[in-house]
């Protein structure tokens, strides 16, 4: 697999955010740059580190030229059905079944045009001390 703009292809379409365009609908001059980049990883076979888009699409280029696919391309094995099965009782076991709660009915008193939702008393005045 030699051709850049195909290496350059996959590598972008692995590590791209789901928000951001696929490699056919990138800006021309950001498709060069990312050409340019992997390029320079096939003649040089390094990749840069660390966690940013340019680390990530040059580790994905190096991946492919040394015929190992990007993460993100791949392929996951299927599932067994009787093994979905297993996991989705399991997870049934481990959440416990809450009661339904019932609603708080809250009274409301009337006191000579005043509504309260307290059933303390008023507090009664204090005969100030001479």
């Amino acid at each position: 697999m030699t051709d850049i703009t195909e290496v350059s292809k996959q590598a972008w379409n692995s590590i791209k955010l789901d928000t951001q365009p696929d490699y056919d609908s990138l800006v021309r001059n950001f498709v060069l740059e990312l050409e340019q980049r992997a390029q320079a990883v096939i003649d040089t076979g390094i990749a840069e580190e660390g966690e940013s888009y340019v680390a990530k699409f040059d580790q994905a280029v190096k991946g492919l030229i040394n015929g190992n696919a990007p993460q993100a391309m791949a392929m996951a094995a299927e599932i067994p059905e009787d093994v979905k099965e297993e996991l989705i009782e399991e997870e049934a076991e481990e959440k416990p079944k809450k009661k339904p709660r019932k609603p708080k009915v809250i009274k409301v008193a009337a006191t000579r045009g005043r509504a309260t939702t307290t059933k303390r008393p008023a507090p009664k005045p204090v005969a100030k001390k001479k």
